[in-house]
This record gives C-alpha cells, structure tokens and sequence, in this order.
C-alpha cells in the first residue's frame, strides 16, 4: 500500500512535469510534445500561471512541507518543480526501502522507471534524500543519452554525462579523498610513503598483504638550506664572525607526518649542507648572532614537499610597525612610576603569530608608542596596561587576526564599561554569614571570563551583594559562587554563556537553586551497608554530580540508608555512583545519567545494573603457556583491561594461571585489551581485542591476542645501512625500528641488530612504522614515519 501511495505521487509529479504543458503547447513535433515546456514567465521572481514556484517565489512552501525535516527549499530553473537538493533526507533514507515521506530510497523507486515519466529511454535513480526521483539518466527519442556516475562507475567528482553537460558524482567519506588511490572518481586514499615489497596500498590508506618481512626504509635527499631577511643574505654580528662556535641563526625542519623536530645551526655565511629524511616539512627560520635577522621563530613554508635534492630558501621578511596603545581611543594616562625611568612601561602589547603560535611581547613606553621591527606575518593583538593610572591590567583583544604585510601603525585601543555585579540567589540577594560584616569577607564570587581570549578575572561581591567595576567591552561568561554567605552556594555556577558587554549595564548573576533527593540503587536495589557503615562517619555511596554546563563536579556521600536530600544549583548534570562502605555496590564510578536537567525539587536515583562474567585470555585462539612463577597464586597469566566508553572508567583485572577469571562489573559499554604477565607465549603488549563490546547480560569476554611473527628490515634509500664501528658489539643497535599501534597508541621499539634485520613476534594490528639511526655511520638519527599504516591480518 506504501509503495502505491508513493507511485501515484510519481505519477503526478510525472503530470505536472510533462503532461500539463502539452494542453498549451502547439509543437507538431513528437519529440518535443514530450519535453515539459518552460512558462515563458519564469525568471521574472513572481509566480505566474502554470509556475509551480519562481526563483526565491515559493508559494509558501519549505522543505518540511515537501517532507523533510529541514534545510532549504529551491526552484528548478523550469519554474515546473521545487529543487529538494538542499533539504535534509529522512532517517530512514537509506535502507532501500520507500518510508513516508520518502518517494524513492536506493534500488527502490516505486515501480517508477523513465518510461513511466514519459521519457523515452534512460535509467531512473534515486536522489540521496530520497525526495525525489533523478531523472539527468533519461532522454527523448533523438536526444542524446545522457551517462550516469552509476553507469561509469563515478563514486565521487564530476563527469561528462556525454551530453555536454557535467554531473556531479558527490564527495567522499571521512579520510578519503576523490582519487585518492590513484583511480578517477573513486573514494580512496593514499599511501603517502608507499608500501613495503609485499604489500599494496588499499582504497582506505593502509598496506595489506601477507609477507612476513617488512622493509623500513629511510629515502634521504642532500639540500641547502639558506637563511634570508627581505629577500637578501642576513647580516652577521660582529660576534658571528670573530667566534665560529656562534650561528648566524636556526633554520627548523618539523616533519608532518609525525612531528619529528630538527633544528640547524647555520653558519655566518648563512647556508648549510644536510641531508634530510624525504619528507613534507613545515619550516621556520630564526636569529641568532645577526644584526637583522629578527629572534623571532618565523614559518617560512607551511608543508614543503622534500622528494629530491634541493635548495630551501628560509626568508623572513619583516616590517617596522608602530605601536599604540590606547584606553576608549584616548591615549592611556601614566602612573607616578611610569615617569621614573625606562625600567617602567605603560602597557604591554603582545602579537601571537596566527601562522605558528610564537608569542611576543613589547613594552610600550610611556608616550604609549613603541616602534619595532616584526616578521610579516597574522597576528592576534592584545594590550594590557602596566604603569597607568587607568588602562587595566587585563589582557584584551584588540584584533583576532591583522595581517601585517607592510610598514604600519597598529593601534591597541582598549573600550571599557562601568558595570555593576549582582550576586542573587533564586531572584533575591542572599543572606550574608555572621562573618560577612566584616570588611575583609565577601558575600560571593562573581567571575567573567573572556570568550575571545579566555582572560578569566573573579570580582569578590561586597556583603550588601553588589559592586562597581570597569571592565572591557567584551562577550564574557558569567558565573557566581558563594564565599561568606548562609544560604549561597559554595559552587561555581554559570549564569550567562556568552553576555555581551558593549555599554554600561548591570549584570546579574542568579543562582536559581532545586532540593533534590539523591538515592543510591544497586540493579534497582537498595544496596547491602557493609559492617562499618553503621557508624556515621562511613557513607554507603558517593552519587557524584558533573555540570554539563561549566564542568563544575561536586561528590556526595550518601548514607547507609542509601539516600541524601541535598540542595543544588538547577542545571544539567551528568550522574555517577560509587560504592563505598556497602558490600554489594561496586567501588566503580558508573554512570547511570548523561545528561540530566533539574529545573525542579526532584528525586535523582543513582542505579547501577551488573552482570556477572567470565574473563577468558588467549593467544592465536589457544589458553596460553603460564611460566613457572605463576604457579605461585600471587602471580597472574595476563592482565584484561575493561575501559567504559561512557566515562572513560579504566579497571584491570589479572586473570589466573588457568587463564579465566569470573568478575561483577557494571553493564556497560568497554574497550577490552589483554596484556600478558607471567605467561610464556602471551606478549607483554597491551592488545584490544574489542573496540566497543556492550555487556547487558552475563557472558564471556574473550580477550584474545592474535600474533604473527615478521622480519624487521632497516633500509636507507632502499639498501641496508652501514654499520659504525661500535656496532660490532653485541651491546649496540644498528637502528630502532618503532611500532605504533594505531589500534590503541601502544608503541614498542625494537633495536635492529647489525645486519640490519631482527625477526619479531607482534600482534596483528594496524602500525605506524618509523625508523630511526643508532650506531650507524649513514642512517640519520632522526625518528622517519617509513609506512604511515600498516595491517598485519
């Protein structure tokens, strides 16, 4: 009945496409009889008669009214249908099978077929909403058959439908990319390094095969680096040229692919020749003993692609700005002190370089001018005063990203505003303590935090509930805490996400407050107290309540009666229990609320299921070989590691010389890893085993470790390495060849014997392989990124 329901709304959607224009047509041709025709008043933005819709003129009609749940409703350019492209698909769009308010999903079109719409020939598709049907495959008789990306195979880009127009075949998923293997219009990714003889790259990035040897190889290049200011060689310091320990500056290689830092000393006459991993660089240069090259670390190339020998030129060009600092656009009054000498400054104006993060600070002198010289560069400007009797001491943002590409003026103006801080407490001032009177104490802690720099400044609110302050004009996050007060809360609340402070105001921070009822459940229980919990000073239970909102965690102990009424904050929280002194509650942090909201005096039960389980170690399918210690029952076969994927809760459990262990643990969501202790065979790795197992019932948890046994082979430029003298004893490693888990982020480094090869036995898993020199005489001592990802399966 769907179907047919969804094929009549085809058929009329065939009749206001093609059918209704026929009645005003007068075209003798059969051909173009079929052609829906264009009202001659499209394109005039007004709807006319027999337009469905004309440009932004949509008759009232939305994407929700054509049955999706958002987005933005369009025209088609015939004025004869509403374009859907934009509008969101339905859940269920997908799954192949028609689902109001669905009009096709995948294969499944309804019976629809190009035919049926009244094209002569062509194959019909499904748009990937699912609100309509794509017609760009069907065609006339006489016309051209346009291609479609499923007739050529397209996953991805644009093609030539054949017909003199170009179809767009959609994007890629997570990490691939358009061609990314290699292949036109298909999603895959690359293997920027390539893959070790024995493996192949696959569509998603990673080298697969079968070889049991793995070559890691390090391709180097020779190149020049060569250090310029503006263009030109940088000048020498005296120091530079009399002394030849002293450097002219420090040119700094830092690999993408792994983050390996190099730093180069170059010499006075400003190059240097080294050899380099083959690699994608960001490089940066800075002074050192130079009269005009700038200490400052510079980016000079953003990802340099390093494939050959070659020259790399790091130029730091530079421009002499002026500074300014300024209070409302008025330059800053300075302190008594300011005057006493140059030892004393103004304000401080601080550039943070947006292209590498490098953070300099000028003290601006008392005139409230500097002039520097600084690298062209992005920079985020702040100004803070120091000796002034009324700039403030509070760093400021003046400008979130100012390009400074010439000589220039750059004015750090400071606006401000008097605002008066309210503490309140469910709409009232609260109550102060005996203590407040005094005028040492406050009654709260109203604290603003910056939203354009995170600049955090707490106001300590006099005992009437107020005070006065300038602070800039900025969006600020607001929050209020009780400090000397009876009925205030000691818990930093945040009353405002983002307040805009663009004038003078009052800000009030409310802290609007529930009674709650905190009851601690074991499977919807209460729990057993254990025999201490009799005496008052043990609770049964912590119930831990985390601030969805600023973070703010505050723990509750509740009592052996398993319950507590406490008064909060009204917000939304995240729930956790705890046992503590009971003898059935687990001493495991579980979360039994994500996102709870208390608007209200409100019952909160803590409850915590369990299950029971049997924990079983493997290896390569098999129980595995205990050594001879883990006799002793102080000593365990292997560790098995449960992590919940709700709260991130780490708990390792060591399994017996049998290899099992039987546990209660909360039902949850884990990643399970097992590492081997005192065990023959079973590695002393940490392996996952499961990246998301749900326990919602009793059942074994296998955590087995399949391993495979390779040969490691260390390489430069595709040959084995020379070895240094030292080498020769059996103390000293050719190389180190690192294994990175890209499963868990385990690493284990292996030292390469002198021939250059070490056999190993390793989990399957996915690596990242890197290499790195020891005692060789060629094979660099920089960590290389070899095989961005490997699979052993």
């Amino acid at each position: 009945m769907r179907s047919q329901t969804n094929f009549f709304t085809l058929l009329c959607l065939f009749a206001l496409l093609v059918i209704a224009p026929l009645g005003c047509s007068d075209d003798s041709d059969a051909t173009n009889n079929k052609r829906p025709q264009t009202p001659e008043t499209c394109g005039n933005g007004q709807l006319d008669e027999g337009e469905v819709c004309d440009g932004e003129q949509l008759g009232g009609e939305t994407c929700e009214s054509q049955g999706a749940t958002g987005g933005q409703l369009g025209c088609k350019s015939t004025c004869l249908g509403f374009e859907l492209t934009q509008c969101s698909a339905p859940a269920t769009c997908g799954d192949d099978t028609i689902q109001s308010p669905e009009v096709c999903d995948g294969s499944d079109l309804a019976g629809a077929s190009c035919e049926s719409l009244g094209f002569d020939r062509g194959t019909l598709t499904c748009a990937n909403n699912c609100l309509e049907v794509n017609s760009s495959g069907c065609s006339y008789e006489g016309e051209c058959q346009p291609t479609t990306c499923a007739d050529v195979g397209a996953q991805c880009g644009s093609i030539d439908n054949g017909c003199g127009e170009t179809l767009n075949c959609g994007g890629c998923d997570g990490d691939l990319s358009c061609g990314g293997s290699g292949e036109e219009n298909i999603c895959g990714a690359t293997c920027p390094q390539g893959c070790p003889d024995g493996f192949s790259c696959n569509t998603l990035g990673v080298c697969t095969g079968d070889s049991d040897t793995i070559a890691v190889n390090m391709p180097t290049a020779t190149v020049e680096l060569v250090a310029q200011v503006d263009g030109q060689a940088p000048q020498p310091s005296s120091q530079c040229g009399s002394n030849t320990s002293y450097r002219l500056g420090y040119i700094k290689l830092v690999s993408i692919s792994n983050g390996e830092e190099e730093e180069y000393d170059i010499p006075c006459n400003g190059s240097l020749e080294v050899a380099v991993p083959k690699d994608t660089y960001r490089v940066s240069i800075q002074g050192a003993h130079s009269t005009d090259l700038l200490r400052r670390e510079f980016q000079t190339h953003a990802n340099l692609v390093v494939d050959s020998d070659m020259t790399i030129t790091a130029n730091m060009p530079t421009a002499t700005v002026q500074l300014v600092a300024q209070l409302n656009g008025q330059a800053p009054q300075p302190s008594s002190q300011c005057s006493g000498g140059d030892a004393y400054q103004l304000a401080d104006i601080t550039l943070v370089s947006l292209t590498n993060g490098e953070v300099e600070e000028y003290g601006v002198d008392c005139d409230g001018t500097l002039e520097v010289k600084i690298p062209k560069d992005t920079y985020r400007v702040s100004v803070e005063g120091r000796f002034s009797s009324d700039l403030l001491r509070r760093d400021f943002q003046t400008h979130a990203n100012l390009v400074v590409d010439s000589d220039m003026t750059i004015t750090a103006n400071m606006p401000t505003a008097t605002v008066q801080l309210v503490a309140q407490l469910n709409g009232q001032a609260p109550q102060p303590s005996s203590q407040c009177a005094d005028d040492a104490y406050q009654l709260a802690d109203i604290t603003l935090t910056s939203l354009t720099n995170g600049e955090v400044k707490e106001y300590g609110v006099d005992c009437d509930g107020t005070l006065e302050v300038e602070i800039p004009k900025d969006t600020y996050r607001v929050s209020v805490e009780g400090r000397y007060s009876s009925d205030l809360l000691r818990r930093d609340f945040q009353t405002h996400a983002n307040l805009v402070v663009d004038a003078d105001m009052t800000i009030t921070a409310n802290m609007p407050t529930a009674t709650v009822q905190l009851v601690a459940q074991l499977n919807g229980q209460a729990p057993q107290p254990s025999s201490q919990c009799a005496d008052d000073a043990y609770q049964l239970a912590d119930i831990t309540l985390t601030s969805l909102t600023n973070g703010e965690v505050k723990e509750y102990g509740v009592d052996c009666a398993g319950t507590l009424e406490v008064e909060i904050p009204k917000d939304t929280y995240r729930v956790s229990v705890e046992g503590r002194y009971s003898s059935d509650l687990l001493r495991r942090d579980f979360q039994t609320h994500a996102n709870l909201v208390v608007d209200a005096d409100m019952t909160i039960t803590a409850n915590m299921p369990t299950a029971t389980v049997q924990l079983v170690a493997q290896l390569n399918g098999q129980a595995p070989q205990p050594s001879s210690q883990c006799a002793d029952d102080a000593y365990q076969l292997a560790d098995i590691t449960l992590t919940s994927l709700t709260n991130g809760e780490v708990k390792e459990y060591g399994v017996d010389c049998a290899g099992t262990l039987e546990v209660e643990i909360p039902k949850d969501t884990y990643r399970v890893s097992v590492e081997g202790r005192y065990s023959s065979d079973l590695l002393r790795r940490d392996f996952q085993t499961h990246a998301n197992l749900v326990v919602d019932a009793d059942m074994t948890i296998t955590a087995n470790m399949p391993t495979a046994t390779v040969q490691l082979v260390a390489q430069l430029n595709g040959q084995a390495p020379q070895p240094s003298s030292q080498c020769a004893d059996d103390a000293y490693q050719l190389a180190d060849i690192t294994l990175t888990s890209l499963t868990n982020g385990e690493v284990e480094e292996y030292g390469v014997d002198c021939d250059g090869t070490l056999e190993v036995e390793i989990p399957k898993d996915t690596y990242a392989v890197s290499i790195e020199g020891r005692s060789s005489s060629d094979l660099l001592r920089q960590e290389y990124l070899a095989i961005q990802r490997i699979e052993l399966n």
